[in-house]
């Protein structure tokens, strides 16, 4: 039976108008999980969408799934300027182990397809890449929930990603990430967060980190 069905439209200044829904489904006892999420547009070359299974029946749960996003960017290239089409698509298999009520580990591996399509000039080679990235984290959680966000605890999470290169056109890189949260409580209704996040990209093919700002950022470049 359906969990939830969620539906929402909006205007982004940058990609214009934009919509999205979620469907989830389980069974009675909650063993099994389905979860859809979806933002068509023209076709399924041209969407976004994602199907995610989980079973929940044991103590470590599993998870299986597939999905797919296209993004549209304008490049100034060798033509001055062209439409090329990003897609990134792939699927995944996760598992989280929980120790106790308050720890856990989770574990991951990610296959994923990357795509740069020339849209003004379709003579123009296929630029792809597939990498496959597996992944380990550990996580503590004591958090006290609000109304709407966590009034009191703390909570953090390390993890360890990376992929060996696959291919001519694979990459090849290794990431540490942690992430600490500590909630104060304020009276009854009031609470302050610290948050300490940071991370480090090694290997061949060091990524990139992004950190904070808004979406559609001013004069924003890509290379």
């Amino acid at each position: 039976s359906p969990d939830i069905i969620y539906g929402n439209a909006g205007y982004n200044t940058f990609y214009g108008v934009q919509g999205s829904t979620v469907m989830a489904f389980s069974d009675l006892l909650g063993n099994h999980q389905i979860v859809f999420v979806t933002n068509l547009l023209l076709d399924l070359k041209n969407s976004d969408y994602g199907l995610q299974y989980y079973y929940l029946s044991g103590r470590t749960d599993y998870g299986i799934g597939g999905f797919h996003s296209a993004r549209f960017v304008l490049v100034d290239d060798l033509y001055g300027g062209s439409y090329y089409r990003f897609r990134t698509y792939g699927a995944n298999v996760l598992a989280s182990l929980p120790l106790n009520r308050l720890n856990r580990f989770d574990f991951g591996l990610n296959w994923y397809n990357i795509s740069r399509e020339n849209l003004d000039h379709p003579e123009t080679p296929l630029q792809q890449r597939t990498v496959l990235v597996p992944s380990i984290g550990y996580t503590h959680d004591n958090s006290l929930w609000g109304y709407i966000a966590p009034m009191n605890g703390t909570r953090y999470n390390v993890s360890l990603f990376g992929t060996p290169k696959l291919g001519n056109n694979g990459l090849s890189f290794v990431n540490l990430t942690g992430d600490y949260r500590t909630y104060l409580r304020l009276g009854r209704n009031y609470s302050i967060e610290l948050r300490f996040a940071g991370g480090g990209s090694f290997g061949r093919n060091p990524q990139k980190f992004i950190i904070g700002g808004v979406d559609n950022w001013i004069n924003r470049t890509f290379e």
